[in-house]
């Protein structure tokens, strides 16, 4: 079976999956970062304002990925 899932490999394709994983750590971490209100700390630049609304945009995000992930699992159903 591994053969199988080798031969459409191309290398383009593994580059893209490293750069995703690369972006999506750190996309993760400044997440983390936001969440854990380490920004919030300068009031003279307003950053809990806008930390509450990167958290905002978060949430936001996270659920449009939700909303479309059912919608997938819900057409493979039918």
């Amino acid at each position: 079976m591994s053969e199988k899932l080798n031969v459409g490999r191309k290398p383009k394709g593994l580059l893209r999956k490293w750069l995703e994983g690369i972006g999506f750590t750190i996309l993760g971490t400044l997440v983390y970062a936001i969440s854990d209100d380490m920004f919030s700390g300068y009031p003279q630049y307003g950053t809990n304002i806008i930390n509450g609304i990167a958290i905002a945009l978060i949430l936001i995000g996270s659920a449009v990925v939700w909303i479309i992930d059912a919608r997938r699992h819900r057409d493979d159903e039918d």
